[in-house]
């Protein structure tokens, strides 16, 4: 390897991922110059038996830059060793930067939202369970009435509507139990079940009935 060839491995830039490459071609060139090297060796007795002078010159010349090949790329892949110090230290602290200001704006946004959106969206939510709760009021009151007067109701021929979960979700074995409203629950971002108290103004801008 010519010295120009060598220095072409220098990192094109002072970037973590390019100064790790140039170590990783300087790795590679001292292993395949000390391989060269001990091929050399290898026949080195025999060419000093039966080869002519130029032939072992040329063997002991290419031999010598062999070894002079994989030493510079061994210097070279420690050299670059503080460099890539540098390098991780600079990127690591910019990545702290980066993620500290995109902290800060999704603090900002999300604390818009709430002071702006969460409490509009909380009372429409609970304006909503209050038509089910109305609803169910309704239907139990027909229920009452028919067994109170069952013949005025089977003269009526009134059918009492479906309450909303059987048409939310037909056949569920517990909707004798509850309602689509008692089952309201937002997903928790983390994915786990949440505990929040009911009396906390922040979640609860206006007390459902």
């Amino acid at each position: 390897m010519d010295i120009k060839k060598l220095l072409g491995m220098r990192p094109k830039e002072q970037t973590a991922a390019a100064i790790r490459a140039a170590i990783t071609n300087a790795e590679q060139g001292k292993a395949a110059a000390l391989a060269r090297a001990a091929e050399l060796e290898g026949g080195r007795g025999k060419l000093l038996l039966t080869g002519d002078a130029k032939e072992v010159e040329a063997s002991e010349r290419e031999l010598t830059e062999a070894r002079m090949e994989a030493e510079r790329c061994d210097v070279m892949a420690q050299a670059l060793q503080a460099p890539l110090a540098e390098a991780v230290l600079r990127e690591k602290a910019a990545e702290f930067a980066d993620l500290e200001r995109q902290a800060a704006q999704q603090v900002e946004g999300f604390v818009t939202w709430w002071r702006s959106r969460y409490g509009e969206l909380a009372s429409e939510i609970r304006d909503g369970a209050r038509m089910e709760k109305a609803a169910n009021d309704s239907i139990n009151r027909l229920y009452h009435l028919s067994n109170q007067h069952p013949e005025a109701f089977a003269a009526s021929g009134v059918t009492i509507p479906k309450a909303p979960n059987e048409h939310l979700r037909p056949g569920y074995s517990g909707n004798n139990v509850a309602g689509m409203s008692d089952m309201i629950r937002l997903p928790p971002v983390s994915g786990r079940p949440g505990m929040t108290s009911e009396e906390d103004p922040m979640l609860w801008p206006e007390r459902s009935v």
